[in-house]
């Protein structure tokens, strides 16, 4: 899978404030950030330092659609590392509605927890949250980042192609767990639903 690497970031942008606020930064296809607010594109580049949870999906281009995912029920989607990372943030681009607490955190493809948030009160209606974790370095290989909200009330956002279509989740390699807030040591990885849902916007930040 090629991967787009190339972007033109000012020098002086060294913390995920900084590359969120960026006129120039894009996180995914598609998606660029501008002052933590949300724009589509037809088509976009990935900042090295921002790895997005469409990674293993680049089809997901240019739109986006409000998401609603069960209480308690955690999302874990696929991304990968080309060689050992230190991870020290993660991003969540929240929809509409505003409700309770999100723990986010980095599994391994056992299931195998590296590091979480914690329960975090949601904030910022239609925006980019930043969620602080423990620096953690990350051996090349597999992971998954993953999302568990403590209410059904809370949205968030979820990729979509270019046409404005949900995209399968069983296609993407998404897994979940119920009962999973916040989120364990141990996760029970199942294959998610054959819906189209719970593609999140997310990523996984390399600077604080």
């Amino acid at each position: 899978m090629v991967e787009a690497r190339a972007v033109v970031r000012s020098p002086d942008k060294k913390t995920t404030r900084d590359l969120l606020d960026a006129d120039v930064l894009q996180v995914g296809a598609g998606i660029k950030f501008e002052d933590g607010t949300i724009q589509t594109k037809a088509a976009g580049v990935t900042d090295p330092l921002i790895i997005p949870s469409n990674q293993e999906w680049p089809a997901a281009v240019g739109t986006l659609a409000n998401l609603s995912l069960v209480a308690n029920t955690a999302i874990f989607m696929p991304f990968h590392l080309h060689n050992q990372q230190t991870v020290k943030r993660i991003i969540v681009l929240n929809g509409a509605t505003i409700s309770g607490t999100v723990d986010v955190g980095i599994y391994d493809t056992a299931g195998v927890r590296k590091v979480s948030s914690g329960a975090i009160a949601q904030s910022g209606s239609n925006r980019a949250q930043i969620f602080d974790i423990s620096d953690t370095v990350i051996s090349a290989g597999d992971y998954y980042m993953a999302l568990s909200p403590q209410g059904g009330a809370a949205d968030f956002t979820q990729w979509a192609t270019a046409d404005g279509s949900t995209i399968n989740e069983q296609l993407v390699g998404i897994k979940t767990q119920a009962s999973a807030h916040p989120l364990p040591a141990n996760a029970t990885l199942v294959d998610a639903a054959n819906t189209s849902v719970n593609f999140l916007v997310m990523s996984v930040s390399l600077v604080a």
